[in-house]
């Protein structure tokens, strides 16, 4: 047994913290002989690191050459290092035994949360290192995920109503068959998870086609690459609605509830190459009046 066979235990079961919180956390391991090292440290940090490549061409003399470019960000939120033995010069000698090296650490308030995407992730490292002169450092790690929480009284824009109004002409082949307005109210522009939004919908279809009313909300991630910028998008529809249809020359009004789902909620307040929005989404069947704003919402569970 040994340094490779020890353990990382925290205070915390299932490795989850709250921006603000201390980590409180053990080093555990089996040493049968003597081990020589310069010194035993544990290293914590919060990054953000966006990643992909994509593919071009290009013409070089008289030849066409594929290549890939690599698109990338990368920074740092804290990062805190303290020796538990020896120090970074000279010789530690660690005799047999049991041992327990005890460690904390601050988590700052001001940083994001944990997450992990297609293109790109904000992770918290606990790792502890053995520092061996002239040879290969020893290194355990884990990860841990921290909730850095969203508040909805210091958004004061959340408690503003929010409308929608969308005039729409239909035509086919040059010849106008009419046209349609819509009108969506929602009372604020903030929701927690679990909330109902009450939306009011009021529609006057004077065309001669029928129509479909489409509420939506989606979750949109923005990645961010500074070296080769560029920047990569994923969209996900987290609750839709239909209400319809709406006969030509017909009026039709509405009282709709959407529920915001258990979704997971993350605070990027602190990082700017990962960015989160929430928009809220209506248009009509044929895809051609559409009006989009942007939401907030709030885990509320804590």
């Amino acid at each position: 047994m040994g340094f490779e066979e020890g353990s990382i235990i925290l205070n915390s079961e299932n490795g989850t913290y709250y921006a603000g919180q201390t980590i409180y956390g053990k080093f555990v391991f089996q040493q049968n002989k003597v081990k020589t090292f310069t010194g035993l440290y544990v290293k914590v940090k919060c990054f953000c690191k966006v990643h992909w490549t994509t593919n071009h061409t290009r013409r070089q003399d008289k030849h066409i050459v594929n290549y890939t470019e690599t698109h990338e960000s990368y920074e740092e939120y804290f990062k805190r290092k303290v020796y538990l033995l020896g120090s970074e010069d000279g010789e530690y000698h660690l005799q047999p035994g049991k041992h327990e090296l005890l460690f904390d650490c601050l988590i700052p308030a001001c940083c994001p949360s944990s997450f992990e995407g297609t293109y790109g992730h904000v992770r918290y490292e606990i790792k502890i290192v053995v520092h061996r002169a002239f040879n290969f450092d020893q290194e355990k790690k884990m990860h841990i995920r921290v909730i850095t929480p969203l508040d909805l009284n210091v958004e004061p824009y959340c408690k503003e109503p929010m409308q929608f109004d969308i005039e729409d002409t239909y035509c086919c082949l040059c010849m106008i068959y009419g046209s349609s307005e819509t009108v969506v109210k929602l009372p604020v522009s903030g929701y927690c998870l679990g909330q109902v939004i009450p939306i009011k919908v009021d529609c006057s279809n004077q065309s001669k086609v029928k129509i479909n009313i489409i509420l939506s909300l989606t979750k949109k991630i923005t990645f961010r690459a500074n070296v080769n910028p560029d920047t990569r998008h994923e969209t996900e529809t987290i609750a839709e609605i239909k209400k319809g249809p709406i006969p030509g020359g017909a009026t039709r009004s509405w009282m709709v509830d959407m529920e915001v789902p258990a979704i997971d909620v993350y605070n990027f307040g602190f990082c700017q190459y990962i960015g989160i929005d929430y928009e809220f989404k209506v248009r009509d069947i044929f895809l051609r009046g559409t009006e989009t704003i942007n939401i907030s919402i709030f885990d509320q569970s804590f």
